[in-house]
């Protein structure tokens, strides 16, 4: 076995900008006698903003990264229907002026943060500036019911489980997926695998080998969300998680694609504190869905429906508390392609002058950044 604070250097060597790293070995939380001593594995639980979870092999060990950072985000989204469908006891219509100021605060505020960890520059920093002084406080009454009431909801604790649950036992399909396809012939149900198969023939799509892994350790994410339901919600819950997912994946590329024109044509920045006059210069961005992510987000869908009908578990507007309909699923990516949207333009003038006053003041706008965001842990002592 290989000492922990080796692993966690090791990490903090691979991803330099990630907070909490914590190291479990498996044989900490797998207490079956039986389990095989070459199956376990090195698990570790991580905050980065580059968002991608992963599994790979180090010293003749295996290590499961788990990125609690995009998780956070779907959370967030989820509660989002939940704080929006359950406001009203009286009224189950969803109040759709409300979600939509939630979810594009969110989808921005993660946009945000995606280019600002690419590049520190005035453009990312407007962004962020802006999310954090105007849009950030629609979040607080979520926030607020949720502690006064709603904190040991089991469907809140769903939509908690299933955001962690897509990304980690995702890797979790790598670790058993990795040598051959015994796993896969033996321990997943036949009728699981013909849903499987069913899909992905009638997509019409060719996959090749590594794609069709990846595919199957969605799928067994899936199948893991979905027999250990909590709530008649579990599927809705799922369903949307895979859609969000696939948007931000869609803000990471977009954010590439930013950034790439940003360095093209604003390579150099220069502020002058001694001129009161205003900065010239336009900036172009892209926001746009990533449809390689979104064509997968459905094929988990279907799945999910056919999994959700063979289980007997509740679908879309069968559900009483989150009643999904595929109209909120077009409205979730109509929200995120809005993000940008300003009907105030002082507000965005503001934010560029704020985003130049800390031109090579990076300590700051880091300040900034940390106090924006919530980080719950149980370390009495937190090191970022």
């Amino acid at each position: 076995m290989i000492n922990k604070e080796t692993i966690e250097a090791s990490i903090r060597l691979i991803r330099p900008t990630a907070k909490f790293i914590a190291v479990t070995h498996s044989s900490e939380f797998i207490t079956e006698k039986d389990y095989p001593k070459d199956k376990h594995y090195y698990y570790v639980s991580l905050h980065d903003e580059y968002i991608d979870s992963n599994y790979f092999d180090f010293d003749n060990e295996r290590i499961l990264v788990c990125n609690t950072y995009a998780g956070s985000f779907i959370y967030n989204l989820g509660l989002c229907f939940y704080y929006c469908f359950n406001k009203n006891q009286n009224d189950t219509q969803l109040e759709e002026q409300t979600l939509n100021l939630l979810l594009k605060y969110n989808f921005k505020k993660f946009y945000a943060e995606q280019l600002y960890n690419l590049r520190n520059c005035i453009f990312s920093r407007a962004i962020f500036l802006e999310t954090l002084i105007y849009e950030q406080e629609n979040m607080i009454p979520i926030f607020k019911d949720l502690n006064e009431h709603n904190h040991q909801d089991p469907l809140v604790e769903e939509i908690t489980s299933i955001g962690t649950n897509i990304f980690s036992v995702h890797e979790m399909g790598h670790h058993f997926f990795n040598e051959s396809d015994k796993y896969w012939n033996t321990e997943i149900a036949e009728e699981h695998k013909v849903i499987f198969q069913d899909v992905l023939g009638k997509s019409g799509n060719h996959f090749s080998s590594k794609e069709k892994l990846e595919l199957k350790c969605d799928f067994l994410a899936l199948i893991s969300c979905l027999e250990n339901t909590k709530c008649d919600e579990t599927s809705n819950i799922a369903i949307l998680s895979y859609h969000a997912m696939s948007l931000l994946y869609s803000l990471k590329t977009s954010s590439e694609k930013t950034i790439k024109w940003l360095n093209d044509n604003h390579s150099q920045e220069e502020v002058d504190f001694k001129n009161i006059g205003k900065q010239k210069g336009t900036y172009e961005y892209v926001v746009e869905t990533d449809t390689a992510m979104k064509d997968r987000a459905n094929l988990m869908i279907q799945m999910c429906e056919k999994l959700s009908v063979s289980m007997g578990l509740k679908l879309y507007e069968q559900c009483n508390r989150i009643p999904l309909s595929k109209s909120h699923i077009k409205f979730l990516y109509k929200s995120m392609q809005e993000i940008m949207q300003s009907s105030n333009a002082n507000q965005r003038a503001i934010c560029r002058l704020l985003a130049e006053a800390f031109h090579s003041h990076t300590e700051g706008i880091e300040y900034l950044y940390l106090r924006s965001k919530i980080f719950k842990s149980n370390r009495s002592n937190l090191t970022l």
